[in-house]
């Protein structure tokens, strides 16, 4: 005979011989109840890690039991004090495409964020106050409770098919495993038809950790930190050709059938498919940029043209002009003041922006996009755009303020752009290679290391490290723990510097 234990998260067994605890399922933010069953006494080493999911107490000074339900503050059988797990909570960072709590007027999918980093890293110059191993195989880093009482990391090894884990308490990487009996043959979550992108789960319920394109669809990853493993829910079951997008409530992604790319939208329990009147080329099979969600609509870019989709209405498929090539590879949509987005691009040997999407209804017959000469390339996305090395206050276009004669000879790689809570862009993460003389080309065939600042910049711009760094594009970025983190792949651990305040 057993006796229930119900607690605001989680329902408990106390057996009542032995006088210990079971956990016997975990109640989600819908009253749903998800069955994690687990015995303290079956895994004793990995009794302080269970508990901190959980949220569980542990005895400090008896030995009536390994594990005590979450709330118990002493020992119901001794009275003994017991150790309390303190909360630790953070916003969930999906990655710095994947911010959908910015405001409308931000563009999402181009590397905003609604973290304040602006507020809580400190105003001078530093070094690396922590240090992280890397993960084996690198991958997009989530960071979060995912339904839970702690705040833990994982890294989707999305070309590798692995989901990797932080046990801080063993301090070591460890592996999430397919639970292939729940999943339906769907443990696969490879994706690398295009660029890689998730969204926050559709329902947010234990462990619901992201919404993720996989080889056989879109699918919602689901772990159990208790068994170490993972299931993936399926949503839509196709052979996808880009990553999913969301504006408002409406989730949507392309797949493919039949030679013919096809868009298929999800809002509440209403499904719609459109077939994308484009080209039937292979080419257009693969290389969709992420989604960019901005002004109620969803731009997917490709090196042939771009996609657009507003609901309620057929998406629109706007092909390049003749001989215009996009430049997305090396820097994203930009806005001009006005608000509109436009992506850089080249005709030969000069640059130009032109511009993305439609200013008409899609109702209406199209127009040809505006087109706008420029001087250079330019690095950045949004409103955070640089030439060379200086920024740019005004239009995409136009031409810099010389606020430093040395910045012109150096070169900024935008990383990360933050938005604060009064929704003014407060700053962000560059690197900075200060005595850059190639072209932006040329640093994409020239993969050898550069000196290179990894800098603050904005209201207070500070120095944050120096280091010598190839393939500038390849850093992440994520915020895990109270601490802002880098990690390239060449690095054998990653960098955190500690966050004064929340983020």
């Amino acid at each position: 005979m057993a006796i229930q234990w119900q607690t605001e998260t989680s329902l408990w067994l106390e057996d009542e011989i032995s006088g210990h605890f079971e956990l016997a399922a975990q109640t989600g933010s819908d009253a749903r109840q998800r069955v994690l069953t687990w015995r303290a006494q079956q895994t004793p080493g990995r009794v302080a890690e269970v508990a901190q999911w959980l949220g569980a107490s542990l005895p400090k000074d008896c030995d009536c039991a390994p594990v005590f339900p979450p709330g118990f503050a002493f020992c119901p059988h001794c009275g003994s004090a017991l150790q309390v797990a303190a909360p630790v909570t953070q916003a969930t960072w999906l990655g710095p495409f994947a911010d959908h709590s910015l405001p409308e007027h931000v563009p999402k999918g181009v590397g905003y964020s609604g973290f304040s980093l602006a507020a809580a890293l400190p105003h001078q110059a530093t070094r690396p106050e922590a240090s992280l191993p890397a993960p084996p195989a690198p991958g997009v880093f989530f960071s979060g409770d995912f339904g839970f009482a702690a705040t833990r990391l994982l890294v989707l090894a999305y070309r590798q098919n692995l989901l990797q884990y932080w046990n801080p308490n063993a301090n070591d990487w460890q592996l999430f495993a397919a639970e292939l009996d729940n999943l339906a043959g769907h443990g696969d979550l490879a994706f690398i038809a295009s660029d890689y992108y998730c969204l926050r789960p559709i329902n947010q319920t234990p462990g619901a950790v992201a919404l993720i394109p996989t080889t056989h669809g879109l699918m919602q990853l689901m772990i159990n930190p208790i068994a170490l493993s993972y299931q993936l829910e399926a949503i839509l079951v196709e052979a996808l050709v880009s990553a999913p997008g969301r504006v408002f409530q409406h989730i949507a992604c392309l797949y493919r059938h039949q030679d013919q790319v096809f868009l298929w939208t999800l809002a509440g329990n209403e499904e719609a498919r459109y077939c994308c009147e484009m080209p039937s080329e292979p080419a257009l099979m693969a290389g969709w940029s992420r989604p960019i969600a901005y002004q109620g609509k969803l731009f997917w870019l490709h090196a042939q043209g771009h996609l657009l989709w507003q609901p309620g209405n057929a998406p629109k498929w706007l092909p390049w002009p003749v001989g215009w090539q996009p430049r997305h590879a090396s820097t994203g949509p930009m806005q001009s003041r006005d608000g509109r987005l436009w992506l850089l691009g080249q005709q030969q040997h000069a640059y130009s922006f032109l511009e993305l999407g439609l200013t008409q209804p899609l109702t209406q017959p199209l127009m040809q996009p505006q087109q706008e000469a420029t001087d250079g390339a330019r690095l950045g996305f949004g409103r955070f755009i640089f030439r060379l090395g200086h920024p740019l206050h005004g239009e995409p276009w136009g031409s810099f303020t010389l606020e430093n004669e040395n910045d012109h000879h150096a070169l900024v790689w935008p990383l990360l752009a933050c938005y604060d809570s009064d929704k003014h862009l407060r700053g962000g993460l560059v690197l900075r290679l200060p005595n850059y003389t190639g072209t932006v080309d040329q640093l994409f065939i020239n993969r050898t290391s550069q000196d290179s600042k990894l800098e603050w910049v904005g209201e207070h711009p500070f120095e944050m490290e120096r280091l010598q760094l190839a393939r500038p594009w390849e850093l992440s970025c994520f915020v895990y723990q109270q601490a802002v983190w880098l990690h390239h792949p060449d690095w054998s651990a990653m960098r955190g510097w500690r966050l004064q305040g929340p983020a």
